[in-house]
């Protein structure tokens, strides 16, 4: 993710979210990434909400 290359000096790590649903009347049509966005710079330095995304999803019933 663009916060962790940010604060380690690029270094090629990834954490995978994910939403995992087994269902046989619901299907996703939207997910999103929460907290992701810079919300203010102090010394160089990105500020984020958290640590950690989060992620929504929006599921449709099945027709």
């Amino acid at each position: 993710n663009s916060m962790t290359k940010l604060h380690n000096g690029g270094a090629d790590q990834s954490r995978y979210d994910r939403i995992i649903l087994r269902s046989n009347t619901l299907i996703p049509t939207e997910i999103e990434i929460l907290g992701n966005k810079i919300i203010g710079i102090e010394e160089d330095l990105h500020i984020f909400p958290s640590d950690h995304f989060g992620l929504t999803a929006v599921f449709e019933k099945r027709k």
